[in-house]
This record gives structure tokens, sequence and C-alpha cells, in this order.
């Protein structure tokens, strides 16, 4: 319940306006986010140490994940409110999604998070973590196909159509 309130505050938090809102990472919004969510994956963390304190059991992996996922969906707000800041994009999702600097910053942070992950999961034999790289990095060319060559029409038109209509 307090991720979902978190998540829908930092939403609507990104439509306001302040002194140091134009600085990615760096405003307040960004760092009160940021120490939040490392507050409740350490929280998480905490109650699974010992049989005292565990409330629910949940293995390291599934801690791991969830501050992944926290830290991936902060990544891509911050992203989403820096393209708004710096390339005047309305930060809307409409104009989001549609906008090519949105599409290529995202394809290129995820990628960079996604060899990371695989670089990191492989010096430590970690599989889950490669395969989340993996994973990430999939779907990094999944997008690029399927949402950032769709106004292109590049891949619909192959070269020999395009000679016999000539």
């Amino acid at each position: 319940m307090l991720i979902t309130h978190i998540l829908i505050w930092q939403y609507a938090a990104s439509y306001q306006t302040g002194a140091f809102s134009y600085i990615p990472v760096l405003n307040p919004l960004d760092i009160t986010q940021a120490l939040v969510f490392a507050l409740i994956a350490g929280w998480l963390w905490f109650i699974n140490r010992s049989e005292q304190t565990q409330i629910i059991a949940m293995s390291t992996t599934v801690i791991y994940g969830v501050a992944g996922l926290m830290a991936f969906i902060w990544i891509n707000i911050v992203i989403a409110r820096t393209v708004h800041f710096f390339a005047n994009v309305s930060y809307s999702d409409h104009a989001l999604m549609n906008s090519s600097v949105y599409q290529s910053t995202t394809s290129i942070v995820w990628s960079v998070i996604a060899v990371i992950l695989m670089s990191f999961a492989s010096k430590k034999s970690l599989r889950v973590f490669w395969f989340a790289g993996a994973g990430l990095l999939a779907l990094v060319v999944l997008k690029l196909f399927f949402v950032d060559l769709a106004e292109s029409d590049s891949y619909c038109n192959p070269p020999i159509n395009n000679l016999s209509q000539k």
C-alpha cells in the first residue's frame, strides 16, 4: 500500500516546478524518492534477516527484484521529467510516448542498465541478474522494432517492393 502511494505521489509531484526542478537526479523530489525506495528495500531486507523479525518469508531474490523494480520505475520517471524540462515535451503520457527524444533516451538507458546487470552478474555468477539483464535487452530490441520503427515504415516496405513501384 505504501509503495502504491509513493508511486502515485511521484507521478503527481512531477507536474510541479520549483527552483531545482530542472536538475535531473539532484533535485529534492528525486533525492527524496530515491531515499524512500532505498528505505523500503532496506526494510524488506531487515525484516527478512532473522526469524524474530520475519513477517513474510521472502527470498533475497524477491527482495532484490522489488528493489530493482522500484529503481527501474524511478529511473524512467526521472527520464520523463528530464525530457520534459530539457526537450520541452509536454509531461503527459501521449506526448512522451510520441516523443522521439524520450523513446531514444529510454532505449539507451535501458540498454546501459541491461549491460551493467549482465556484466555484474557474470562476474559474480548470479544467473538471476544475468537473465534480468538479458530480458531487459530483449525488451529494448522489441521496443526498437515495434515502437521506434513504427513511425518510419522502414520494416514494412522491403527494398524489393520499393523497386517494383518505381
